[in-house]
């Protein structure tokens, strides 16, 4: 019976470092946009309850219960500064001004322990956030938006 524990164990550990991975690849994520996420979530929760139904163990529920808490967790989490920059991406909306897209910036960032995005004026209309140009982790990642008369038009966001 140890051994079933540890096998159920075993696989779980190799289940929610996957979706850790994906989570990770997809920084940013909401659980409405990225259907593999729940379809992932759903299919190893449905696997884990299968393995305890089957050697009808109530012990064995437990590992179940406890891996769709966690998982349930995962996206209020923040790994790295690139998840409140890409939710602050996705908040942008045609029409709102450089204080708006500023706010949003810095309230996304205020919300995590994160140090807010340096802020350059790349040209007239053309504002730029960097992550931290003193972290190799994270200098190569930016948000570039564009304005018109200070009026949001559109952004790029790499997060190489």
């Amino acid at each position: 019976m140890r051994i079933l524990h540890n096998c159920i164990l075993f696989i779980i550990c190799i289940c929610f470092t996957l979706t850790i991975l994906f989570l990770d690849l997809m920084e940013g994520f909401s659980l409405v946009k990225n259907n593999f996420y729940i379809i992932f979530c759903a299919i190893t929760t449905l696997i884990f309850f299968s393995i305890a139904t089957y050697f009808k163990r109530k012990k064995l529920f437990i590992y179940p219960i406890i891996y769709v808490l966690i998982v349930l967790l995962l996206p209020f989490t923040n790994f790295s500064p690139t998840k409140p920059l890409k939710r602050s991406y996705y908040r942008f909306r045609q029409g709102m001004t450089v204080g708006e897209i500023t706010n949003i910036v810095e309230g996304e960032f205020a919300k995590t322990s994160f140090s807010n995005p340096k802020i350059r004026q790349v040209g007239k209309d053309t504002q730029q956030f960097i992550l931290d140009p003193n972290d190799s982790d994270y200098d190569s990642f930016w948000l570039i938006v564009y304005y018109k008369n200070n009026v949001y038009q559109r952004a790029r966001i790499s997060l190489d």
